[in-house]
């Protein structure tokens, strides 16, 4: 029998040229390039509507609110007009409304100062941990901006403590009025016609036991001035109640601090020579986030300075903010909505779609915005 003749088992195995492998390379790096910016609407999606549902819960939460005391929750109860000493804000009002009454109880909101919450070390605790529900997931600054602590301990001249609150990214809308929640300093915040002028929906009271039936913070001689929304005459879906602000933006010099607010309550500051920011969930300067005040103009949306940005309203989302309107729906507001507040200290003009969205009686018809 013959032999078949030996053939070798070993094969050539030929493997990727460099020009291959960079064009694999090249061609997933072009995937990934059109693919991630998909991916990022997706989430951004996701995220906004989180956002937008955050304000509807709130919105619910204000509607029975008022449903159980017939008024809309007060912008904070004024208990020390001293400089930077804290008091309860609308965010912790409306606790039991967000099925979080076992924060409000622990809390002991209204009946216990928030000096006397923030002396207590399990109190304090509480109060630092964040609520979701109170913020925007497209916001994820983490940590206390610097102006946003607060004063707890005697005298009340003394340099703040390390004194802080739960972050908040939703201000109430105070109108586009400056008003001041201390008694009766500062000129025209302290006339007696200033809560008649005030044409927001949260006012500050000052009576800790009476801030279910709404006194405006100031003197004796400050009419009672509750908000209900019958006295929203330009009618719920066409007011702004509450609105977005952001911890920073991004401006063409970098990043500038909006300083967001706080969820269950702030300070204010008052300086002889001019007024400066109040702290607190609402994120009002001086009860007005966004309007005029004596020596800013009016801010508006995503405002490129950061003075203004710490008065106006302002979002990590694209284009616009979020805003809870008094019916309980929420819209999303451009940040090239027309805006001009030239004429809102004490006037009564209204200059803007804007500004009218945040008086909720200048009778000023307001169209498709």
């Amino acid at each position: 029998m013959s032999k078949l003749p030996h053939q070798s088992a070993a094969t050539s195995t030929r493997g990727f040229t460099l020009i291959e492998l960079l064009v694999v390379i090249a061609v997933i790096a072009i995937l990934i390039a059109l693919l991630l910016p998909a991916v990022q609407q997706a989430r951004e999606a996701a995220r906004r509507s989180q956002c937008k549902n955050n304000l509807k819960q709130i919105g619910l939460a204000l509607h029975n609110y008022h449903d159980a005391h017939k008024m809309v929750p007060p912008a904070m109860i004024v208990q020390s007009f001293h400089n930077d000493r804290p008091n309860w804000g609308w965010g912790s009002l409306i606790l039991p409304f967000l099925e979080l009454s076992n924060i409000y109880e622990k809390l002991d909101v209204g009946p216990s100062t928030m000096i006397d919450a923030m002396n207590d070390p399990d109190r304090y605790a509480i109060m630092n941990e964040e609520l979701p529900v109170f913020r925007c997931p497209s916001d994820a600054r983490v940590g206390f901006p610097e102006d946003r602590k607060m004063r707890i301990t005697a005298p009340w001249n003394a340099s703040p403590i390390e004194s802080t609150s739960a972050l908040s990214n939703y201000v109430g809308n105070n109108g586009s009025f400056h008003m001041a929640p201390h008694d009766g300093q500062g000129g025209t915040a302290g006339s007696l016609t200033v809560c008649d002028r005030a044409n927001g929906v949260f006012l500050p009271f000052q009576n800790r036991y009476a801030y279910h039936t709404g006194v405006c913070a100031g003197t004796e001689n400050f009419p009672d001035k509750k908000v209900r929304f019958r006295d929203v005459t330009d009618g719920l879906s066409n007011t702004v109640f509450i609105g977005e602000r952001a911890t920073e933006v991004d401006s063409l010099n970098g990043k500038i601090e909006c300083s967001a607010g706080l969820v269950y309550g702030g300070t204010h500051r008052f300086n002889p020579v001019q007024f400066t920011r109040i702290l607190n969930t609402q994120g009002l300067h001086f009860v007005c986030f966004a309007g005029h005040q004596e020596n800013l103009t009016g801010a508006g949306i995503n405002a490129p300075d950061e003075d203004q940005c710490q008065q106006g309203l302002s979002s990590r989302h694209p284009g616009g903010v979020h805003v809870l309107l008094g019916d309980g729906s929420v819209t999303f507001l451009s940040e090239n909505i027309d805006f001009d507040f030239s004429n809102s200290g004490g006037t009564g003009v209204v200059n803007s779609v804007y500004e009218a969205l945040l008086s909720r009686n200048d009778g000023v018809a307001v169209g498709a915005f």
